[in-house]
């Protein structure tokens, strides 16, 4: 799916940017953000945002850790390309099930595809036929 591929291409652009502008910056927010998060009690881990809740989801979004997933996102893509044969999701009675081994037509996504693409579903260009079932 060529608009995922470049959903994933801006990704990695601004991670790689912002890895670039401040190396290193996310080990230690992260650190920081490490010890508030540790105050925030064992049992509990609810923050709020007087205790870092948005510098928690600050530091989570590591540049290095978005560069990882956009790798791992391509790969799952390139063993989802053309024609294949893929597990899908069946909904009977709302219930989810995996009906194995369903062919894929080249013109088609599969249901693995489709829920790659559904993180994206706010930008521009995402189709609302491609939200899986």
């Amino acid at each position: 799916m060529t608009w995922l591929r470049a959903q994933l291409d801006e990704d990695e652009r601004v991670a790689t940017a912002a890895r670039q502008a401040a190396p290193g910056a996310w080990v230690s927010m992260y650190r920081d953000v490490h010890a508030i998060d540790s105050q925030a009690g064992s049992t509990s881990r609810v923050l709020t945002a007087d205790t870092g809740v948005l510098a928690v989801h600050a530091a989570r979004q590591d540049p290095a850790r978005v560069l990882r997933r956009v790798t791992a996102q391509r790969r799952i893509l390139d063993l989802h390309t053309g024609a294949h044969e893929c597990s899908t999701l069946v909904y009977r009675q709302g219930v989810p099930e995996v009906d194995a081994f369903s062919y894929v037509l080249e013109t088609e996504h599969c249901t693995t595809v489709l829920l790659l693409a559904a993180e994206y579903a706010d930008q521009p260009g995402y189709q609302p036929e491609w939200r899986p079932e």
